[in-house]
């Protein structure tokens, strides 16, 4: 009894008191940021897995300085204000959908070749990191699990993406060896 007043309370509060607290008890705090418009604060469940301690939900995650994701760098074309929502690991600039830009952007000069590979070894090595962390959520934490297990399709997709780039890369240099 004691307990579930205890939790109803937390649950009530406010103001974003402790997050230490909230995850004893199996609670998931809500996102410390303010919105704007209405004035109160937001009332969506902060990303745990986003960093540490991370206290902001993913519309606001830009707010943590700490967190280990940002939202994509894309700008979209019809209004330069707005970018893609979609959420990046702090090692990537550019989400699945808009990766083949960043590789045509950044990935084309004379030590293409190399940057990419190391960018498709990252790559392989996050997506192995994912498929652990999500085993080991499995059974813990049911959210978590489904967030990591959504995020590892995408991540399959970048590295495909990455490796048709790597290909493209590596069939220029041959056809410039080839002209010489």
């Amino acid at each position: 009894m004691k307990d579930a007043k205890m939790r109803e309370d937390i649950m009530r509060r406010s103001s974003y008191k402790s997050i230490k607290a909230k995850n004893k008890l199996g609670l998931t705090p809500r996102c410390a940021a303010i919105n704007q418009k209405q004035k109160s604060r937001c009332r969506n469940p902060a990303l745990m897995d986003s960093g540490t301690n991370s206290c902001y939900c993913a519309e606001h995650i830009e707010l943590d300085p700490a967190a280990l994701f940002h939202k994509c760098n894309f700008e979209i074309a019809q209004d330069p204000v707005k970018k893609c929502k979609e959420m990046v690991h702090n090692g990537f600039r550019y989400c699945y959908k808009h990766l083949q830009s960043w590789l045509n952007e950044d990935f084309m000069s004379s030590d293409a070749i190399e940057k990419t590979n190391n960018l498709l070894n990252k790559t392989i090595e996050f997506v192995k990191q994912l498929q652990v962390e999500a085993r080991q959520a499995k059974n813990k934490d049911v959210a978590l699990y489904q967030r990591k297990s959504k995020q590892i399709p995408k991540i399959h997709t970048m590295v495909e993406v990455i490796q048709s780039h790597l290909t493209f890369l590596q069939q220029q240099q041959q056809q410039e060896q080839q002209q010489e």
